[in-house]
């Protein structure tokens, strides 16, 4: 009976003991652990908060790829359009240039003419 009683008193004695320690760790800042049912929990929650992000980050890759593919394809139609437009606009101004070089033997030949006529008409 004794040594029971001893027993007992030394069994109180730690947990005594372990409750001092553990409200020390407390006020020194170390959080409870926290049981492993709730942090197989934490862990399934982050592998499936890792994996919805990676499945994210996959299709927005995926977007950016056919958002570039996109953007070139548009870039080498307006560039197909812009040089079909310049060429148009180039030959147009080759016809000027000729047309401009052509206007002074045409004024030239106004004024002979021209002069043909008042002398003829005298």
């Amino acid at each position: 009976m004794e040594i029971a009683s001893w027993l007992a008193c030394l069994g109180f004695l730690l947990w005594i003991g372990h409750s001092i320690d553990r409200a020390i760790a407390r006020m020194r800042g170390q959080p409870p652990h926290p049981p492993n049912s709730q942090l197989e929990s934490d862990q399934r929650d982050l592998k499936r908060r890792v994996k919805l992000l990676e499945d994210r980050m996959d299709s927005l890759f995926t977007k950016l790829d056919q958002d570039k593919n996109e953007i070139l394809v548009a870039g080498q139609n307006r560039e197909t359009y812009l040089g079909g437009k310049i060429g148009e606009i180039n030959d147009r101004v080759d016809g000027v240039q000729t047309r401009l070089g052509e206007i002074p033997g045409e004024f030239m030949a106004m004024l002979v003419n021209a002069k043909n006529l008042y002398v003829g008409g005298k």
